[in-house]
């Protein structure tokens, strides 16, 4: 059975500190897998790169099998992806980190300025 989910984040996405932030604001229901189908950003401040994992550690200890996408965010603009059906598979977390690498340090995504939408089966 599908459920829909929603949500965003309700914590800042800092590059400084590299912790990975909830995308939807919460966790995956227990026994279920997520399909994110979409997903959008708001970057106020320097262009950097977004990373979304299937993971509960920071980037700095990620493994790189668990980077599911890579999305550049530009200053000062709304960045929107759609997934195509069935979505991109989470069965950890759905957890965004900004690289930190790419763009000024101290760059960050305030709360509620990402989010995403899919189902959980």
């Amino acid at each position: 059975m599908r459920y829909s989910v929603s949500g965003a984040n309700t914590t800042a996405i800092d590059e400084a500190s590299a912790a990975p932030n909830l995308l939807l604001g919460k966790a995956i229901a227990t026994g279920r897998i997520l399909w994110l189908r979409s997903a959008w950003f708001y970057n106020a401040a320097a262009e950097d790169i977004l990373w979304i994992m299937d993971t509960a550690t920071s980037t700095a200890t990620s493994a790189v099998t668990n980077i599911r996408f890579p999305i550049p965010c530009a200053s000062g603009i709304t960045t929107v992806v759609e997934f195509p059906a069935p979505g991109l598979k989470f069965s950890t977390a759905c957890v965004v980190s900004l690289d930190g690498t790419s763009g000024a340090l101290g760059a960050s995504v305030g709360i509620g300025k990402a989010g995403g939408l899919g189902y959980e089966e």
